[in-house]
């Protein structure tokens, strides 16, 4: 019997050293795993908004007039212009400056998700010298040759330019209010229209945009935009200037009509 038990713990004591000598081979065989990786702290992004301007975007079939010199009313423009839309922008590139009223979308982005309340708006006159040809002619954009020149809407945010005291702009610029609330994103920037109206200014001179913004019930300042460049139309009773009319649909054609000077009642330009 004592002989029976102590072969049982042999064989229990050999199976145990085996279990233990093959799992240490084992465990010395296989490569250390190294410990994962601390995580890395990504500091946090300071919560930015911004606001641009830009020259109001027209439909492609929207016409328009602005003032241009004599060289770039005469000008081809490139091959790939083919709607108002198109000419417009090439002309602003190319030194033509906005007349009467002019339209322009004000952008805001920012880097979260938040809730502009309002947009305010001022204009303030610049010394920044104009550099371009003189603007002695009106450019005209016309999409087919029955249509019609564009107003601004009767109810569209509007804010005047000149300050109704012979100069081009009042001592105390004018804020205009443009209400909102304007949800924005970091995917999906906000865009408010507001149409300056530069009728009354003298030109070519030179004007700063201010934009204000309630966000979170805070007023929140940015800085003047870059200076930008508007004219008077130079037009009148006694004096209608040279006329570039491009006409983009059926066929992308130009019309140039010489200036008159004290027009007679029945009078027309000489076109070609």
């Amino acid at each position: 019997m004592k002989a029976g038990v102590r072969r049982t713990l042999i064989a229990v004591v050999c199976f145990a050293a085996g279990f233990f000598v093959s799992h240490a081979l084992r465990w010395e065989a296989e490569p250390a795993v190294s410990p994962p990786a601390s995580w890395t702290t990504v500091p946090a992004r300071e919560p930015r908004i911004d606001v641009g301007i830009a020259p109001g975007a027209l439909d492609a079939d929207a016409g328009w007039v602005l003032m241009a010199s004599e060289d770039l009313a005469r000008a081809t423009p490139p091959d790939d212009v083919v709607d108002c839309r198109g000419l417009r922008e090439w002309a602003l590139r190319e030194g033509a400056l906005p007349v009467g009223d002019a339209p322009h979308t004000i952008g805001i982005t920012a880097n979260y998700r938040t809730t502009v309340e309002s947009v305010q708006v001022h204009v303030v006159s610049d010394p920044a010298p104009y550099t371009g040809g003189t603007p002695s002619v009106r450019l005209v954009c016309l999409p087919r040759p029955d249509a019609d020149l564009p107003f601004p809407e009767s109810d569209a945010a509007r804010i005047k330019a000149g300050g109704g005291t012979g100069l081009p702009f009042s001592r105390v610029p004018e804020r205009v209010a443009l209400p909102g609330p304007h949800e924005v994103t970091p995917r999906s920037p906000a865009e408010v229209e507001v149409v300056v109206d530069l009728t009354g200014t003298p030109g070519p001179f030179a004007y700063r945009i201010g934009i204000d913004v309630v966000e979170q019930n805070e007023l929140r300042r940015f800085p003047m935009t870059e200076p930008m460049f508007a004219t008077e139309d130079g037009g009148g009773m006694g004096y209608w200037p040279a006329t570039a009319t491009w006409t983009m649909s059926p066929d992308r054609t130009r019309t140039y009509c010489e200036p008159v000077t004290n027009p007679a009642p029945d009078a027309k330009p000489t076109c070609a």
